[in-house]
């Protein structure tokens, strides 16, 4: 019986709430509950939570312009909104694939 990786389909967690989550469903009970329980009296718990929190993502707004042009340009013609492409298949068959959607 071949077990699936359950890090391929989603590796990261966005709170330690979640990574319990996690945790509870996959462990047996016994291993969970010690995992919980942490050791000298919650303080690994409590250190985990506290490095979880310390993570942050600041946006990279460093000489950006206040005013955004979403526009762009279609077949020649300047258009002011900006243009979607819907989820595309067989990409994989030319050697730019997706990029050469993107562009």
């Amino acid at each position: 019986m071949k077990l699936e990786n359950p890090w391929k389909k989603n590796p990261w967690f966005e709170s330690v709430a979640v990574a319990q989550e996690r945790a509870r469903r996959r462990l047996p009970k016994p291993v969970y509950g010690a995992l919980v329980a942490g050791s000298e009296r919650g303080q690994s718990m409590t250190a985990n939570q506290d490095a979880f929190a310390d993570l942050g993502w600041a946006p990279h707004v460093v000489g950006q312009h206040a005013k955004r042009d979403l526009g762009t340009t279609v077949f020649g013609h300047a258009i002011p909104l900006p243009v979607l492409i819907s989820p595309t298949g067989v990409t994989a068959v030319h050697p730019d694939g997706e990029v050469a959607v993107a562009r």
